[in-house]
């Protein structure tokens, strides 16, 4: 999976945890605007950000059923372990200093549970579980 798309799981795992409140906080007026703007700083499309948020749409308390069909894959497993024991307000840093990093070129590698512990601005880059952090 290419750095942009892990990225987006942990951006759409927090739309889909806290649903509109989630999409305030991070400034958009609706979910198309939030796809459109996501999509466009982390190089996906839209409709990847929509379906990957649909895919822990039954995992939380929103109006949305998602992908309640399919069993999740890996990946978003992964996502859910690492990210839903924090806070709304520290996955919200992260969220945000994602949408906010990603276009920098400048950063250094750092180990996921670093990350989890000082939520500071980063990006996923293979292999396994390294991210960039930029300080």
């Amino acid at each position: 999976m290419e750095n942009n798309h892990k990225l987006a799981l942990i951006v759409a795992y927090f739309l889909s945890r806290f649903d509109n409140r989630g999409l305030k906080k991070l400034g958009y007026k609706g979910f198309t605007d939030a796809f459109n703007d996501i999509g466009r700083k982390l190089g996906v499309k839209p409709n990847t950000v929509k379906n990957m948020r649909d895919e822990f749409d039954p995992l939380h308390d929103n109006n949305r059923k998602g992908w309640y069909q399919r069993e999740l894959r890996p990946s978003r497993l992964e996502v859910l372990e690492k990210y839903q024991s924090l806070s709304e307000n520290a996955l919200l840093e992260i969220v945000r200093d994602i949408l906010k990093i990603h276009a920098e070129d400048s950063a250094e590698f750092v180990n996921a549970d670093f990350i989890l512990t000082h939520h500071r601005r980063f990006r996923i880059d293979p292999p396994g579980d390294f991210l960039l952090v930029r300080w």
